[in-house]
Order: structure tokens, then sequence, then C-alpha cells
């Protein structure tokens, strides 16, 4: 069977941190069954392989449950204290600037500023970005990674098969057609209305973003459809009980941002030099940041965050590698802490 790990296609070993993490971006993307499979053979291969996978995990569920970004120091001193209970002095140090900046982070792995070697010329930055595909009415579709769709249109009904992964429907008005998503024995049905669509695990997840949706299983005994407003969601687990009704369930803003946190471009630094980061985020963003001293310029990162929120790089380069930093305006200034 290929290698599908995430690390496959660079041609050399990553860290089982810088692993872990990577299988964690891909199953938040909406990974297949297959990749799924082989996350539970790479966890398997070694304990440190599932250590640091836990290790993610309890993070990004502690952080997950905090709703104010002004707590992010009490979330990190918090989660470094749990994680030195179970002993994991070298973990707690990682999480702590998972914990820092995973408001707008998906992750990143904190290491030590070195020269630059011979090596380096594996060093690579990826800028990654949804698929999106327009449909024959003007609606739009964006897929996750790993997502499939098959669109079913006739004279009556605008139809769309979700066959698997998560995508998210921004829907031309038509009163006389209307717009039906379809997975399994699920159905929503919209006119003009954004929302996403994600199977799991047998399970359906539906988050609605704007206007309003009905859902249902039309060939289940639980034929009363479930409406749901902008700011909710609705969940169809898998073996639930067919007479029990869908219900909406109300979201915060910030639970709202991270379900849709897949849609945003992303930046994964492979050992990049914070000279080319800073490049990268420039060319994506109105703040800009400067590197004051050339010091700087050649400190090399690994990780994964959103490229519209260069303030999180910032966040974690002082945090972890002994940068100071100050803003004026739409600039930052990166230069040695003193």
């Amino acid at each position: 069977m290929p290698d599908s790990s995430p690390s496959a296609t660079s041609g050399r070993p990553a860290q089982p941190a810088t692993e872990a993490a990577r299988w964690f971006a891909r199953r938040d993307a909406g990974w297949t069954v297959a990749e799924q499979a082989a996350c539970a053979r790479w966890r398997a291969a070694d304990a440190r392989h599932e250590e640091e996978w836990q290790r993610l995990c309890d993070a990004m569920d502690f952080v997950a449950a905090q709703r104010d970004a002004d707590e992010r120091g009490a979330i990190a001193a918090a989660l470094a204290h749990r994680q030195r209970h179970r002993r994991r002095r070298r973990a707690a140090l990682a999480t702590a600037g998972l914990a820092a900046a995973a408001v707008a982070a998906v992750f990143i792995i904190p290491a030590r500023p070195r020269p630059a070697t011979a090596g380096d010329a594996l060093a690579r930055i990826q800028v990654s970005q949804p698929e999106r595909r327009s449909l024959p009415d003007g609606s739009s579709v964006e897929l996750a990674r790993g997502a499939e769709v098959r669109v079913a249109y006739s004279g009556a009904r605008r139809e769309v098969r979700l066959l698997r992964g998560e995508a998210h429907f921004a829907v031309a008005k038509d009163a006389a057609r209307p717009f039906i998503v379809t997975t399994g024995d699920v159905e929503v049905r919209a006119v003009g209305t954004e929302f996403a669509v994600r199977v799991a695990d047998a399970a359906v997840r539906v988050l609605v973003t704007e206007g309003r949706i009905a859902v249902g299983q039309p060939r289940t005994a639980a034929a009363t459809a479930c409406f749901a407003d902008a700011g909710t969601r609705v969940t169809i687990a898998p073996g639930a009980a067919a007479e029990s009704p869908l219900v909406a369930e109300p979201l915060t803003p910030a639970d709202l941002e991270r379900e849709q946190a897949w849609r945003q471009p992303t930046i994964d630094l492979g050992g990049a030099a914070l000279a080319e980061v800073a490049q990268v985020f420039n060319r994506a963003n109105p703040i800009q940041l400067r590197i004051v001293d050339p010091k700087l310029a050649g400190m090399r990162l690994t990780g994964v965050f959103r490229a519209d929120q260069p303030l999180a790089l910032v966040q974690v380069l002082e945090a972890h590698y002994g940068v100071s930093a100050t803003r004026t305006g739409l600039e930052v200034e990166l230069r040695p802490a003193r």
C-alpha cells in the first residue's frame, strides 16, 4: 500500500511532533477513510507517535473550551501545569506555544534557531487553500481536502451529492428550483443561503453561515425537517434513533470561526527561514512584518498557520524564539529580545 503519511511527499522523515501536527491538520481539513486508517497505523507504530498525538488532542480540546482571546496567557499556564502533572516536560513546552496562538494558528512546533546548513535546500513554504468550484446556476462550492461532490441538476431541482469530506456552499437564489445537498440519508434544502456540510465516520454535520436551511432524513421514520438559521449547527450522529428529532444547536462566534477554519488559506513552514516567511505573510496581509536585525533572518521555523493571521506568528516568535516585536500601525518590527 502506498505511504499516505503527511511526510511521504517530502522525501525525508519528520519528527514525531511535526508528523502528529500534520496528521492533526489533515484530520481537521476533512480526511478520507484511508487517511484515517493510515493515521491509526502511524500512531500504533511507535509510543512516541501516540504521545505526540494525544498531546495535540489535549491541547486543542482545552483551548477550544476558551472563548476569549484575552485569556490566552491563563490558558497557556493552565495547560502547561496540566502537562507537567503528566510529566511531559518536552510536550508542555510545545503546547504552551500552541495554546498562545491557537485562536489564529493551525499549529506551530517551536524549535531553537539554528544556523543554515547544506540540508536547508529541502526547506520550503507551501501555501494552500480549499478548492473552489462554480456551479451551473451561479452557486459556488468550496471543498476541503479530500472532499468529493457530484452535481445532478434538473429542471425541477438543483442537487449536489456530497460523497465524502466537507464542503461549503454559497447558493444563488432561485425560488423555482430548491438547492439540495444530499449525503447518505440526509438532505439539506435551501433557496439562497450559505452553509457547510461535513460527513466523517458516518456522522453528518451541517453548519449554517447565512440564511436558513431545512435538514431532514426523508427516507427514515424521522421525516420531519429541522429548520436551522445562521449561526447554528445540526449534527446527525451514526447509530442515532431514526425517530429522534433533529435539533439546531446555536454556536458562539468563536465556535463558528473554529468550524470554518479549514476555509482559510494556510501557510506550511517546512524549516523555512524567517526572512522568507515574513515575505509570504506580507504579500497576503496589510500587516507587514519587518526584520530589524539581520541576525533573525535565517531563523528556521516549522509549523502551519492561517495565512491571514500574521500576528499569530509574532506571538510564537516572542514566546519561544527570543524575539521582541513592536507594532506601529500596520507594521510590526522584529528584533532580538534583550
